[in-house]
């Protein structure tokens, strides 16, 4: 069994095992036979190898059971790196390093293996922040749709569009749209607040729309779209005051008209 290690053990298994060299061989064979070649911990092929050669450097059998281990790992190694199992491909390295130490092949395959490695959690962290940039984007719009453009404070569409912008890297365009969606429902704001009386409401969401960033001009026309009914002051029109009706002296009555009857009540 090859099982890659994730990094090297703080203490050589190979520096511990004990026994003679005759004894750690014939453990190394029972554990090829029975395919322990990198696993488990201290009870491995590559282990008890290497612990003969820590006592006799130049044994054969040794030497040439390293190598057997160190081919089934190169075969390994190839296929975790095809199939991209980054820190399988890492732990594997580890077991290559201990079989040959100082190879100028394992050593460039080990810096090409860190680059993709970073580059991997690159991408990790770029797809994390797709998802979080999507999330912001969609509360931005639910919090518009409810009218809450900028309170409470910390859930509204204000509150998040400012997180959404805040994002290191926003490859769609998401910040960008939902500003101009935020800008819309503060230009409608602004219209609607034009048309009342009050002038509190409508300087609020001019502040509002200027610390988004919209333009003067664009400002500008959402007020002049307000009708000039609605901005001017309403007046009402003036009051005709009618002249009183002479009164006959009394007991008089003046002339009939045309069919009306001069005879008093």
């Amino acid at each position: 069994v090859i099982e890659p290690a994730d990094a090297l053990p703080a203490t050589d298994t190979a520096d511990v095992l004990t026994g003679s060299s005759e004894e750690l061989l014939d453990r190394a064979r029972e554990a090829m036979n029975a395919r322990h070649y990198t696993a488990p911990e201290g009870d491995n092929a590559l282990a008890y190898f290497r612990a003969v050669l820590a006592q006799d450097p130049a044994n054969d059998e040794a030497q040439e059971g390293l190598q057997r281990i160190g081919g089934l790992l190169d075969e390994r190694l190839q296929s975790e790196l095809a199939q991209r199992k980054l820190n399988d491909a890492a732990g594997t390295l580890v077991q290559l390093k201990l079989i040959r130490p100082g190879d100028p092949g394992l050593a460039q395959i080990d810096a090409k293996l860190a680059e993709a490695q970073i580059a991997a959690a690159n991408a990790v962290i770029r797809r994390q922040g797709d998802a979080r940039a999507q999330q912001l984007a969609q509360l931005v719009s639910t919090r518009i749709r409810e009218g809450r453009l900028v309170d409470p404070a910390t859930d509204s569409a204000k509150a998040y569009l400012t997180q959404l912008r805040r994002m290191p890297a926003d490859p769609r365009g998401l910040a960008d749209a939902a500003t101009a969606e935020l800008t819309q429902a503060f230009l409608l704001k602004i219209r609607e607040a034009a048309a009342q009386p009050q002038r509190d409401e409508l300087e609020r969401w001019l502040a509002e729309a200027r610390a988004l960033g919209v333009s003067p001009t664009r400002v500008a026309a959402a007020i002049r779209a307000v009708p000039p009914a609605a901005t001017a002051p309403r007046r009402l029109p003036p009051r005709r005051s009618r002249a009183p009706r002479p009164r006959p002296p009394r007991g008089r009555w003046p002339a009939p008209g045309p069919g009306r009857s001069g005879s008093p009540p």
